[in-house]
C-alpha cells in the first residue's frame, strides 16, 4: 500500500475550491440555458404544417391544381384556418390569419424552392403559448436556357402570433426577399 502524501493541504484546498467554484458555475449556466430553451429541447416538439403528400386535386381529374387546408390550433383555444393552394404552375399560397404568404414554387421559371415546398413549421418560439410560424428551405435561381443553378440561398422566416390581435407578425427575415411577393427572377 503507498501512502500518498500532499505536499501543502492549503493548496490542495485551493484546488478544490477552484475546482468545485468551476463545476457550479457550469452547472448554473447550463441550467440557465436550459430554463430559456436554448441548450436543450424542454419545448413542445415541432410540428410541420403541411407537406407535399398533403396536397390533393382542387378538382377531381384536374391535374396541376393543388389545395390542402385545415383548422391549425395555436393554443388556449384559439384555431384558425389555414389553406394552400396551388396553381397549375407549381406555385403555392398559403393563407393563414393576414398572412398570406408563397411558399411553394415548383416549376423553374428562373427561380424555384428546394424540394418544391418550403418547410412551414409551427412552434412557440417566445413562450407565450401561442404557436409560431417558421418558415424555412432553400430557394434557387436558374439560367433558363441552359437550367443551370446561378444562385442559392438558405431562407428562414419567422411570424409570431399576437393573440390580442389575432394576427401574425414578422419578426425575422433572413432572405432578401419577401414571402408576400415570392422569390424574384434575377
Amino acid at each position: 500500500m503507498r501512502i500518498i502524501r500532499i505536499a501543502s493541504p492549503s493548496k490542495f484546498r485551493n484546488r478544490l475550491s477552484r475546482w468545485f467554484v468551476s463545476e457550479v458555475a457550469g452547472l448554473l449556466v447550463g441550467c440557465l440555458f436550459c430554463f430559456v430553451g436554448i441548450g436543450c429541447n424542454t419545448r413542445a416538439p415541432v410540428k410541420v404544417l403541411v407537406s407535399l403528400s398533403d396536397l390533393s386535386d382542387r378538382v377531381p381529374g384536374l391535374d396541376g391544381e393543388l389545395t390542402w387546408s385545415k383548422s391549425v390550433a395555436l393554443g388556449a383555444g384559439v384555431f384558425l384556418p389555414a389553406e394552400l393552394e396551388v396553381s397549375q404552375k407549381g406555385n403555392g399560397l398559403l393563407k393563414i390569419a393576414n398572412l398570406s404568404l408563397h411558399v411553394m414554387d415548383s416549376q423553374n421559371d428562373g427561380a424555384m424552392f428546394d424540394n418544391q415546398l418550403l418547410t412551414i413549421q409551427l412552434l412557440d418560439l417566445n413562450g407565450d403559448g401561442f404557436q409560431d410560424l417558421r418558415i424555412l428551405g432553400r430557394a434557387r435561381w436558374y439560367d433558363e436556357e441552359t437550367e443551370q443553378s446561378k444562385r442559392s440561398e438558405a431562407v428562414q422566416f419567422i411570424y409570431t402570433y399576437n393573440p390580442i390581435t389575432k394576427t401574425f407578425t414578422k419578426t425575422s427575415q433572413q432572405a432578401y426577399f419577401n414571402l408576400e411577393d415570392g422569390p424574384p427572377l434575377l
